[in-house]
């Protein structure tokens, strides 16, 4: 299970950073959800990336497949990320 941090500005994907998960490397049982495990990522912006807002958003999949996970919320799939916040780029 890895995972993925997105920045994007609406449609097109403008930065990708995908990383392993350390809640394989801590041993937790599948579908235990009381833990915290503080992940550090680096996005890489582009060079030529437009100034203006971007949403971050982040996400886990099944590797090696690469089957993006469904967020659940309310008991009910609500898509397959979570936006954190958003980055304004000046």
């Amino acid at each position: 299970m890895d995972f993925l941090t997105r920045l994007t500005s609406g449609p097109p994907i403008v930065a990708d950073g995908a990383m392993g998960t350390m809640l394989q490397a801590a041993g937790l049982p599948p579908g235990r959800t009381s833990d915290v495990i503080p992940d550090r990522y680096a996005l890489s912006l582009p060079p030529d990336l437009t100034p203006g807002e971007y949403q971050l958003n982040v996400g886990l999949y099944l590797w090696p497949a690469m089957t993006r996970l469904s967020v659940m919320q309310n008991g009910r799939a609500g898509g397959d990320f979570v936006p954190l916040t958003s980055v304004e780029i000046r």
